[in-house]
């Protein structure tokens, strides 16, 4: 496992008080951990300050399971739009 998705992971261990175990790729963020719309906004910026990037509102829309953070994630590293 990459260094982002082990960060991102531990960042959402933290947050939704949740086993490592759980958090797979597929895990959908409200449906599976029970989050709100509100947990997801806190997520997003906690992701922003903890990694020093910035994700547009556009991009945060697109955050429903572990994986879609780990791609958006990915993309702002790489200089790419998502």
């Amino acid at each position: 496992m990459d260094a982002t998705t082990e960060e991102l992971r531990t960042l959402i261990v933290e947050r939704f008080e949740v086993p490592p175990d759980q958090i797979r790729l597929e895990t959908n963020l409200i449906d599976d951990l029970g989050a709100t719309s509100l947990d997801v906004v806190d997520l997003v910026m906690a992701i922003e300050e903890r990694l020093g990037i910035k994700i547009e509102e556009a991009e945060a829309e697109l955050i429903h399971t572990f994986g879609d953070a780990v791609a958006v994630v990915e993309s702002k590293r790489a200089g790419l739009p998502h």
